[in-house]
């Protein structure tokens, strides 16, 4: 699927339709490939720089992958808090300053 996305793009009449790097995009990231889809991100505003509806795409993914980072870093904080408290030599600070 993906070769059949590059070779559309690819073609002169083609790959200035927003639709098809939007398809492109939204391929990628079903699949779970973040880092493909950003480059498609990339290349698609530097094709169609002007389209605004690519832009949204764009915001709305990196905002995306913001709170899921966000939300690992949370976890891991608050993993790191319980660690904290259960262990016998820091069971003395029950305090952790990670949780807000």
């Amino acid at each position: 699927m993906q070769a059949l996305f590059e070779q559309a793009i690819a073609e002169k009449t083609s790959q200035h339709f927003p639709l098809l790097w939007r398809c492109y995009m939204s391929y990628e990231i079903c699949r779970g490939r973040s880092e493909a889809a950003r480059r498609v991100l990339l290349r698609a505003v530097h094709t169609c720089p002007g389209v605004k509806a690519l832009w949204l795409d764009g915001l709305h993914f990196l905002a995306e992958q913001v709170t899921q980072s966000a939300e690992l870093a949370q976890e891991y904080l608050l993993n790191l808090c319980r660690y904290r408290m259960s262990c016998p030599v820091q069971a003395q600070s029950n305090v952790c300053a990670y949780t807000h």
